[in-house]
């Protein structure tokens, strides 16, 4: 590796320790990120080692995701409800 290889993308005059995991840029201390994604597929947490940029856009992403199951949640409790109260109706 050449010195730019080694230093920081965000801080070219500190030395890297870690490479983002997404974008693959060299980072260092300060910026490394560390992004904790709960019970995987196997029950055990994941996590990954992030710059700032892209920890920020997973983040964003995953605020994302919650709103839309949230809401996906509440369609679905909307429809019980309505197919409930039709019921009580026929009855």
């Amino acid at each position: 590796m050449n010195y730019q290889q080694t230093t920081c993308y965000l801080h070219p005059s500190r030395d890297a320790v870690e490479k983002c995991e997404k974008c693959n840029r060299m980072i260092c201390l300060e910026c490394k990120m560390k992004y904790r994604v709960y019970g995987g597929m196997d029950r055990s947490d994941d996590i990954y080692i992030l710059c700032p940029y892209c920890y920020a856009e997973r983040k964003k992403q995953s605020e994302r995701a919650g709103k839309l199951i949230l809401l996906i949640c509440g369609v679905i409790c909307f429809v019980i409800l309505i197919l409930f109260i039709m019921a009580l109706d026929i009855i």
